[in-house]
């Protein structure tokens, strides 16, 4: 497996680097909201994730082969 690596400057990361076919990726911050880019080969994706009180919200595209998906995930704090 491939560990991604995300810098907040909005310059790309390419694993291993100078590989045209490498991992490309990529983030910045819109406001509130992180943005984490990925591109290898013709599959890409994004993840926009924000915080809200004790909810994570990850809002993630993702294209492969023609078709994309878009899923929003959400994570609350667990009450004991």
């Amino acid at each position: 497996p491939r560990k991604a690596t995300y810098t907040l400057d909005g310059k790309q990361n390419v694993v291993p680097p100078g590989d045209v076919n490498g991992l490309k990726t990529w983030a910045h911050w819109d406001g509130a909201k992180l943005h984490l880019h990925f591109k290898q080969g013709q599959n890409w994706g994004r993840d926009v994730v924000s915080v809200n009180g004790g909810t994570l919200t990850i809002l993630r595209d993702l294209e492969s082969g023609g078709g994309s998906t878009t899923r929003t995930l959400i994570y609350g704090k667990a009450t004991s």
